[in-house]
């Protein structure tokens, strides 16, 4: 929990995640409410310093949960298990860490609305209900194989949010997703279709064009506008990694110089801003 905390979000009694806080919630019969944030983001910035720090919110939280907080650049495990698709992400869990729901910011009022919703489930005992769902939802979860009709089909999803106009999948905000460009990239290498192709340079050309850092290298985390041309500064090294893969194979398929240059810029970068020069680690991010 290294992140700092703004606003009068201090004043929520928050715990780490360990399993003395599970163990607390089971002997108390109370859900967890669970915070994932970073230093780097924004809108957890502005969730700790109004929704978080709204003091009927803080009461309401206080005395019907047990609050976590969790840096997601510390524990990316946590993150990877319980993000809502962005941060900051808050769910609420069972003492033994099933997902009830969830979602990433909200208004004061809002969460006001959600926060009472849960409460008055729990009284109702509706919550046990909601728990049974998720734990029979989970046991029907069964292990598959991959064959080649999943891989197309994970084509056509692809394809289906691909934005033509301007690269990347969906509309806004805009991600970068090197792992679904990786996937693609794969899939030219072997087929050598150029749709495949067409979508890859669409949307690496895209980011060069918005979220690319022509000035010290590297790519910011994200666009507000699907055009990719204004992006939240802050930039992440698992993203910078990706992405150094997505243009170095890209490259590698292509043989245009002008992805060479942008994965030496992007490798230099990381070297030089987010690479601890006493111990040789990296930092994970940096703030915008």
């Amino acid at each position: 929990m290294s992140e700092r905390i703004r606003g009068n979000a201090w004043k929520i009694k928050w715990n780490t995640w360990s399993k003395k806080a599970f163990e607390r919630a089971k002997q108390e019969n109370k859900l967890v409410l669970l915070s994932l944030a970073g230093v780097w983001c924004h809108w957890c910035h502005v969730m700790d310093e109004t929704t978080y720090s709204d003091e009927e919110i803080i009461n309401l939280i206080n005395e019907n949960f047990i609050p976590i907080r969790v840096d997601v650049d510390e524990r990316p495990d946590i993150s990877e298990r319980y993000n809502f698709g962005g941060f900051p992400t808050f769910a609420f869990l069972t003492y033994e860490g099933d997902v009830i729901t969830g979602g990433t910011y909200v208004p004061p009022a809002q969460f006001k609305e959600i926060l009472k919703e849960i409460i008055e489930l729990s009284k109702k005992g509706d919550i046990k209900d909601l728990i049974a769902s998720s734990v029979s939802k989970k046991s029907e979860i069964r292990k598959g194989n991959p064959n080649e009709k999943i891989i197309w089909d994970v084509v056509d999803i692809l394809i289906s949010y691909f934005d033509e106009g301007y690269g990347g999948f969906g509309i806004e905000p805009k991600f970068p997703f090197p792992d679904a460009m990786l996937f693609l990239e794969n899939m030219y290498g072997i087929t050598k279709k150029n749709g495949f192709n067409v979508m890859i340079k669409k949307t690496l050309d895209g980011m060069l064009n918005g979220i690319y850092d022509e000035i010290e290298g590297g790519f910011f985390r994200y666009s507000v506008t699907r055009d990719w041309k204004n992006p939240h500064y802050e930039k992440m090294l698992e993203t910078n990694a990706n992405l150094l893969l997505c243009y170095s194979y890209y490259y590698f398929l292509s043989g245009e110089i002008k992805y060479k240059e942008v994965v030496d810029k992007t490798a230099n970068y990381l070297l030089k801003n987010l690479r601890d020069k006493d111990t040789g680690l990296f930092y994970s991010s940096q703030d915008a």
